[in-house]
């Protein structure tokens, strides 16, 4: 099987959840593996394997060494406290009523890491979690693309996910704007939102390091 087969299958496994970004109707994979709704809103999956959902041109604030070097400190261990906890919560949560397929989405997921450490761990766990990741910013979508192929990546907005309602068991929001209006429309009924915001203190030795001959006001 090749890469562009695997990309379209594990497409295909994503298309009960998927709307269109523009008409909000449901999409199907057509032969050129492109997603297309009722009203021919087509959008087509790139080699790497994301489809981008976004109907304009997304806003290109990050480039390519922003999501490497988060990628490094990610897999460096720095959050792995915090992700521990996330893992503790999903897991408790859905002890008792373990369903038989876990569909989790990230918004606002960058260049992927925190939402592949997270199924992992849960598969590890005896869960069954489907992984789904978004964000505006191209660069971080294709780096995640290209390093994780059990998880589907998209580009869209968080503001207008593509979505239908109730389609998540789990909405994770890591460190990233928020859209709770969206967040209440897709998370299904007794399940979770897991946010995770900065407090004064976040990254506070780093900043200095970085600031500390400089101008620039700190706190």
């Amino acid at each position: 099987m090749n890469q562009r087969t695997e990309n379209t299958d594990r497409l295909h496994q994503q298309l009960s959840l998927l709307r269109c970004p523009i008409c909000q109707e449901s999409m199907q994979i057509i032969p050129t593996s492109s997603l297309v709704c009722s009203q021919n809103h087509t959008f087509d999956m790139a080699k790497q394997g994301y489809v981008n959902l976004f109907p304009k041109t997304a806003p290109n604030k990050y480039d390519k060494q922003i999501f490497v070097a988060r990628r490094a400190l990610m897999k460096s261990g720095f959050f792995e406290p915090v992700l521990e906890k996330i893992i503790t919560i999903i897991s408790t949560h859905f002890s008792s009523s373990q369903p038989q397929v876990l569909p989790i989405v990230d918004m606002g997921c960058g260049e992927g890491t925190h939402l592949v450490q997270i199924c992992g761990r849960l598969a590890q766990l005896g869960f069954n979690p489907n992984g789904l990741g978004i964000d505006l910013a191209k660069e971080g979508i294709l780096e995640a693309a290209k390093q994780f192929k059990a998880e589907q990546f998209f580009v869209a907005d968080l503001a207008n996910s593509p979505f239908h309602d109730r389609s998540f068991a789990v909405i994770l929001n890591i460190l990233s704007p928020s859209n709770y209006t969206e967040f209440h429309r897709i998370i299904q009924p007794n399940c979770m939102v897991i946010k995770l915001i900065p407090q004064a203190d976040y990254l506070k030795d780093l900043r200095i390091e970085i600031f500390s001959e400089t101008d620039k006001q700190l706190f």
